[in-house]
């Protein structure tokens, strides 16, 4: 005979309780100001490449924003692209 599992188990098994540090680091947002100081660029250039759509932003109110997580999966994609073409990344 099969043992019966509850529900509850099931669902929330593999589910941690609480955020792990990777789950914290990934949803962290940038503004503008944390971006501009990452890139070493001013919050103007910033403010461009959002709005040209060379980072993944979203604008809350009249601030740019950018999550970790995508900045962190367009800088890899943008690293391994450009290195095979010898070019910056932006």
């Amino acid at each position: 005979m099969v043992e019966q599992i509850p529900l509850k188990d099931k669902v929330l098994g593999s589910i941690p309780r609480r955020p792990t540090k990777e789950m914290i680091d990934a949803d962290k947002i940038y503004d503008t100001e944390d971006l501009a100081k990452f890139f070493g660029v001013s919050k103007k250039t910033i403010w461009a490449w959002c709005k040209r759509g060379k980072l993944p932003a979203f604008k809350i109110g009249k601030d740019w924003k950018v999550r970790v997580s995508d900045l962190n999966r367009v800088i890899a994609g943008k690293v391994n692209a450009k290195h095979e073409e010898g070019k910056t990344l932006f």
